[in-house]
């Protein structure tokens, strides 16, 4: 059983260890089944998946902010916030990437306050989208709130956000609350979904 180190002090010193190797799906003639081009782009010879997903390190903050940019869907935060997130001394965090060949494609940051998980933030690098990727991370995240026995999983997302919003469902989330005119730039009401795990 693999667990997640959370992100507190020393832990960060650590090297950067996968949490969760992808392996492909091959079928007799050696090709992958049910992979987009995407996928199969990322699938090694052989039969081994180059995708990873791994704890994230400080190392990885440039990378962060870079597909942060890039998702208009995204917290935004700026590096102080990143920094932080990373420093301890607040609530500890999961802070995941999928990476394949050193390159990072996703990351996903959940805040953990007792037996609580707080997704704050899944992005998938614009090239990648609609490949699967977001699924991974989410699924990835989850696995890990269960092994440490979260009582239950929570986020927000943009009301115009379908593709967020029809992932979450899938996994089990249930809208559970509505903040009007949450969101700015556009102006937009923020939706609040919930997974109960007991």
């Amino acid at each position: 059983m693999i667990r997640l180190e959370l992100m507190r002090g020393r832990d960060l010193r650590a090297k950067r260890q996968p949490i969760f190797g992808l392996p492909s799906a091959q079928g007799s003639h050696g090709k992958p089944e049910n992979a987009s081009p995407l996928q199969q782009q990322l699938l090694s010879r052989g039969g081994r998946s180059r995708l990873l997903i791994r704890t994230a390190t400080p190392a990885d903050i440039p990378d962060l902010i870079a597909l942060d940019r890039q998702a208009t869907s995204a917290a935004h935060w700026d590096r102080g916030t990143y920094d932080a997130a990373f420093a301890g001394g607040g609530p500890p965090r999961a802070i995941l990437v999928l990476e394949t060949d050193a390159r990072i494609l996703g990351f996903a940051i959940a805040r953990i306050v007792v037996s609580d998980w707080e997704i704050e933030n899944i992005v998938v690098a614009t090239v990648a989208q609609r490949s699967g990727l977001g699924t991974m991370l989410l699924r990835a995240l989850l696995e890990q709130a269960r092994l440490q026995n979260s009582r239950a999983v929570f986020l927000e997302v943009r009301d115009s956000n379908l593709a967020a919003r029809a992932l979450y469902k899938k996994f089990g989330f249930v809208e559970n609350a509505r903040r009007k005119a949450y969101y700015r730039n556009p102006d937009e009401d923020a939706l609040l979904y919930r997974l109960d795990y007991l």
